[in-house]
């Protein structure tokens, strides 16, 4: 019935897949756990090749990335729906498998996404750029999700049909980090695809350093204007990402011209403070702004 598909990159996943493997043998259903290794560590490869009882491993040889990954599951399920977990997701329901099959045989939808949370305990500040920016952004009720179309939907917990894959698939030519997934729900989104919302979290159990959340921002802001490429300037898309719909707003008045040096000025500041984990939320979408604005002018 249900082929859950984790992607794993240098994460041990043995506490994931026990716990799902405990609530599979609770369910009178046919439930495979399916892990793609895209090339970590031999150390991770290692530990979790020792939950090879529950679940079926293969390893890739080299790094394929995010969008290519998940299309390989294809492949290698042998059930019509799949359920896909980022690896270092945590479970933090009892039933959580139990209520996914039940939404699914009632909605009978082509996808259903369950959303994420994060702690609510304040982590140092070194992690709190990626704490209270996730927080803000993604720890969405299911109201707020319902009310935002396919705009929420992220890759870290969501099931789709398999033949629905088959016909859309993630753009494998986005390589690096970021952004698979808003190009992927606007695809779903051009194809009338609804994507159901379903209150059925999990946690994201691993933080980011600032340091490493602000490079990861740079990477996705360059996948961002490859998305824009991809998809020759869609003024839909556009609309529907608040940080390009600001940056063209100001190009198009010709503000942006005007900020240019104040925001040259103003971003070794924001780094900063962005970097030592006393900042306002605010200060990151400006950071994110003046970043994008760089990166879309020389590409």
């Amino acid at each position: 019935m249900l082929s859950i598909c984790i992607p794993v990159y240098n994460v041990d996943v043995t506490k994931l897949v026990s716990d799902l493997h405990t609530q599979i043998q609770k369910l009178n259903e046919s439930i495979e756990i399916i892990l793609i290794d895209d090339a970590s560590d031999l150390e991770i490869k290692v530990k979790n090749r020792l939950l090879k009882e529950y679940c079926k491993i293969i390893e890739l040889e080299t790094n394929v990335g995010r969008s290519k990954i998940r299309n390989l599951f294809v492949s290698h399920c042998k059930h019509p729906s799949l359920l896909f977990l980022d690896c270092d997701s945590e479970i933090i329901s009892s039933n959580f498998l139990a209520k996914y099959i039940q939404e699914f045989n009632r909605l009978n939808p082509k996808v259903l996404f369950g959303g994420s949370i994060y702690s609510e305990q304040r982590p140092e500040k070194k992690y709190l750029l990626r704490w209270k920016t996730s927080r803000n952004k993604e720890s969405k009720s299911i109201q707020d999700r319902e009310s935002n179309f396919n705009w929420g939907f992220k890759t870290n917990n969501f099931i789709i049909e398999k033949e629905l894959l088959q016909k859309i698939a993630f753009n494998e030519n986005l390589c690096g980090y970021g952004h698979e997934d808003t190009l992927f729900a606007f695809d779903l989104f051009r194809a009338n695809v609804s994507v159901i919302q379903s209150a059925n979290s999990v946690l994201n159990a691993n933080l980011d350093t600032n340091h490493v959340y602000l490079k990861k921002t740079k990477e996705a802001l360059a996948n961002l204007v490859e998305v824009l490429k991809i998809l020759k300037y869609d003024k839909e898309f556009i609309k529907h990402i608040p940080l390009l719909k600001t940056y063209f707003l100001l190009k198009k008045n010709g503000f942006l011209f005007i900020l240019k040096p104040i925001f040259w000025c103003i971003k070794p500041t924001l780094f900063s403070c962005l970097k030592s984990g006393v900042f306002f939320l605010w200060m990151f979408d400006l950071y994110k702004l003046i970043e994008f604005s760089r990166i879309h002018s020389v590409k």
